[in-house]
């Protein structure tokens, strides 16, 4: 055995038995691991085999005489042979190599075979023998190959990073971070991939993934070639990479998820503010109703008083009404806009004014406009359109921040033009058109995708004209952007018209007594000081019973008395307003049209849906005592063109 025969050189005392056993171990090692073994000498600048086993001979395909008489580089793949001279020459010289070299043999039949390799110098003589064992790694850089092109294909980045270093990347990874060619990220360092507080996470979990501490996925914030920036989900792994350990890492673009989740919640936290708005809305309404209707009051009262003095306090005293009626009216805006901006509204569309609805879009975008831009109206006659008040609200809020957004800060020609008009086809048309930047024929299919916006990153999320898209498009509507750059944008509302029965007072009737006898009207409502104002005000012209309480209404109307009319309190403690329909519903079926809820805001899930099924004679506090008297006059002369809340 050549193996032994060389160790048999330089010992020759007692030791010789314990490396006769060394040897034939090692041998019988390789020839079990089928690993090919070549001894070989350096012979004249050559290096030439003196011994080659059996399982070199089937790696290579050569003949034994073949593999002894000629150089051993000439079986080496020629790409490759000055590479190995020179490690050869380095070795010799002493200098230090790699333990494992890879490279390809050709075959006796001229096929190719990649193999790995290791190579010993144990001393013969006086000599330097070289002992090279290799395998053949063929079934290795298939599965390589395999993985390499499950990588390549892979739809999320994959890539492997060693110190913080790219060292390779898919295609995927490459598109994901905004580069043409996977092989433009491969040296660049994850530093300027990744915000500094990432990179010191990141730097601190694969610290702990090397002793072994498994981790979930972690959400990074990247930073793509063009400076934009995106959320990815990273899933890292220890990976060995060229002999050494490195980390690879799995990353899927979550930034549309990411958005949604702030979305949700965003929307969450609306919901939570409007349970919370329902409540104070209702707490505040009530002894705000009491407030409109005394003003009310107290205006017609003072009327007769103040022709007989002069007309300069006459002035100042009308001035104080006004100051106070505009400020209950701007409470009960805010209260009404709040509820309606963070509810969750499930009433369907129905006949509405969509001057008022734009009226309060103007009033909620006060703030953002008047230092800004100049606002135009041009509100036309139109009539009622099939929608929802408020969700109309939300999308003209919505546009008008878009235009004000789109003009250029300190211009003192910047201008907003609102124009409400019935359409060519008769629909009902809202226009709100700004003279600011514009957009080009790229970017206008575009602004209705959810997230797309032409803001910077604090200008908006993208979700404004998507959701009003959303809004007008449940409502059987149309909205149509027109645009040009440097000229402006046009948005445009179109909603269906629809004849609708309004409370409006017919103009030949000055007073229902005047056609009519005195109706008898039931007010109900927890409120002392709302139920006794309230009946003041319309004593004269109706015969009116109060019940302070959802039982004492029930008792009320059990008992057999008939009313023309009956004013309900939604919300009251232990018999509301919803319990005392439905009692009445199973008793006196006939009475339900004469229902009419008085609300200041749904606080429960029932509350609401009630109100969404029922909301054709809903009257929200606070209202005037000129609404009431409409209410009472229209039940009372027009009944047979009220279908009544169902039960």
């Amino acid at each position: 055995m050549w193996l032994l025969q060389m160790a048999q050189h330089e010992h020759t005392d007692g030791s010789q038995v314990e490396l006769d056993l060394y040897g034939q171990a090692i041998l019988d090692a390789v020839r079990i691991a089928n690993m090919g073994v070549c001894i070989t000498m350096p012979v004249e600048g050559t290096v030439r085999g003196v011994h080659v086993s059996d399982a070199a001979l089937a790696i290579v395909g050569r003949t034994r005489e073949e593999m002894l008489s000629r150089n051993m580089f000439d079986f080496v793949a020629p790409e490759d042979r000055q590479r190995l001279e020179e490690l050869h020459r380095r070795r010799l010289a002493g200098e230090p190599c790699e333990p494992i070299i890879e490279t390809e043999i050709i075959r006796g039949d001229g096929r190719r075979v990649p193999i790995a390799y290791a190579v010993a110098e144990p001393p013969v003589g006086t000599s330097r023998g070289i002992v090279v064992f290799f395998w053949d790694i063929s079934s290795r850089r298939a599965e390589e190959a395999r993985l390499r092109r499950v990588i390549e294909s892979a739809p999320d980045g994959i890539v492997i990073s060693r110190n913080g270093v790219v060292l390779d990347a898919n295609p995927a990874a490459a598109r994901l971070l905004g580069y043409d060619d996977a092989h433009a990220i491969k040296g660049v360092s994850l530093h300027a991939l990744m915000s500094p507080v990432d990179t010191e996470a990141m730097t601190e979990r694969v610290a702990k993934m090397r002793e072994g501490v498994q981790f979930a996925p972690r959400v990074y914030e990247a930073k793509r070639r063009d400076g934009s920036r995106i959320i990815a989900e990273i899933t890292s792994v220890p990976y060995e990479h060229d002999g050494q350990l490195a980390v690879m890492g799995f990353a899927r673009d979550v930034t549309y998820r990411a958005k949604l989740e702030a979305q949700l919640v965003q929307s969450e936290r609306l919901v939570a503010l409007g349970t919370l708005a329902a409540g104070v809305a209702h707490e505040i309404n009530n002894p705000l109703a009491v407030m409109s209707l005394s003003l009310e009051d107290l205006a017609n009262r003072l009327s007769p008083a103040l022709e007989r003095v002069d007309q300069g306090e006459r002035k100042s005293i009308a001035a104080a009404i006004d100051e106070l009626r505009a400020g209950v009216d701007r409470v009960a805006g805010i209260i009404r806009e709040l509820r309606a901006f963070s509810r969750t509204d499930t009433a369907p569309p129905g006949p509405t004014n969509v001057l008022e609805s734009l009226a309060a879009a103007e009033r909620m975008t006060t703030h953002q406009l008047r230092h800004h831009t100049r606002v135009c109206t041009d509100y036309g006659v139109v009539p009622l359109a099939m929608g929802h008040a408020q969700r109309l609200e939300q999308v003209f809020v919505n546009l008008l921040i878009n235009a004000a957004q789109a003009l250029p800060e300190g211009r003192a020609e910047n201008r907003i033009d609102i124009r409400a008009y019935v359409a060519a086809d008769g629909r009902v048309a809202v226009e709100i058109k700004d003279n600011g930047s514009g957009m080009d024929d790229a970017v206008l299919p575009r602004v209705f995708d959810p997230f797309f916006t032409t803001k910077s990153s604090s200008g908006g999320t993208g979700l404004g004209l998507s959701i009003s898209h959303g809004i007008v498009k449940q409502l059987s509507g149309e909205i149509v952007l027109e645009s040009q750059v440097g000229v402006g944008t046009t948005a445009r509302v179109l909603l269906n018209a629809v004849a609708a029965r309004s409370f409006a007072t017919p103009s030949s009737v000055s007073s229902p007594r005047a056609t009519r006898a005195r109706s008898q009207v039931l007010i109900v409502d927890d409120e002392p000081s709302l139920l006794t104002t309230l009946r003041m005000l319309i004593a004269d012209d109706h015969d009116v019973t109060t019940a302070n309480s959802g039982e004492a209404a029930c008792a009320i109307l059990l008992s057999g008395r008939s009313f023309d009319v009956v004013l309900c309190d939604m919300m009251m403690p232990g018999v509301t307003g919803m319990d005392v329909y439905a009692r009445v519903a199973h008793v006196m079926p006939e009475l339900l049209p004469r229902f009419v809820f008085m609300t200041g805001g749904a606080c429960t899930e029932r509350a609401a849906g009630f109100l969404a099924q029922n909301a054709s004679k809903v009257l929200e506090k606070p209202f005037t005592v000129a609404t009431v008297r409409r209410v009472i006059f229209e039940l009372t002369h027009d009944q047979s063109s009220y279908a009544g809340p169902s039960a």
